[in-house]
């Protein structure tokens, strides 16, 4: 499959998508992102990175010199790698713009670096004046055995059946492995994410959660 892809989540999880469990964890709360694009009770044992890029290429003088930039780009293993990009050309400018995500760091970097080459291959083709951007908001995070754990558990206790399995969509704030997970509570960062998608109320419910205090 293309790089050009469309299967991502319609938006980045937000703060306000986080809630805190107490009596979980011995360590402290639970913090738990709820992920609106997913099915309402998978308990997400991995979610994407994401990076978010942009190019512009200032074509020299002369028609022939332009040329698309997306159908260039390489076919990837769309399991490991997704991506919704755009391109638009005026008479000067090209501008490729959008946003990868992977469920693995070095599948998602090796995606972006093939992305960058191809930008770069053409501009020195075409002598392009070339300026790219990329940021990375969030990377693929995989939460520890015992948050899913003690999740499920919630969970069960209040009735609902439990799935788990990969998402697309980033931890809430960008959660990161080791360190950051003993900070989670002080920085906002989800230990876990769980699917709520048309049941948040059941699922909060579910957990013993208030629905209009979620961070009890």
């Amino acid at each position: 499959m293309s790089l050009l892809d469309t299967r991502l989540p319609n938006r980045m999880p937000k703060g306000d998508d986080l809630l805190r469990l107490h009596g979980v964890l011995a360590r402290g709360p639970l913090v738990v992102g709820l992920l609106e694009d997913e099915p309402a009770g998978v308990i997400q044992t991995r979610n994407a990175g994401v990076a978010e890029f942009e190019a512009s290429l200032e074509w020299p003088p002369g028609w022939d010199t332009r040329v698309a930039v997306l159908p260039l780009l390489p076919a990837v293993d769309d399991s490991k790698v997704r991506a919704s990009l755009r391109e638009s050309t005026d008479s000067e400018v090209t501008m490729v713009r959008g946003t990868l995500a992977g469920l693995d760091e070095e599948d998602l970097s090796a995606a972006l670096d093939e992305l960058l080459r191809t930008v770069v291959s053409v501009a020195g083709v075409r002598e392009a004046a070339l300026r790219t951007r990329v940021a990375r908001p969030a990377r693929a995070y995989a939460p520890e055995p015992g948050a899913v754990q003690g999740l499920a558990l919630r969970l069960w206790r209040g009735g609902v059946r439990v799935r788990f399995g990969p998402s697309w969509s980033p931890t809430p704030e960008g959660a990161k492995d080791g360190e950051d997970r003993e900070n989670a509570e002080d920085t906002g960062r989800a230990d876990v994410t769980l699917g709520c998608r048309g049941a948040r109320k059941e699922m909060l419910r579910a957990l013993g959660v208030d629905h209009g205090h979620q961070s009890g």
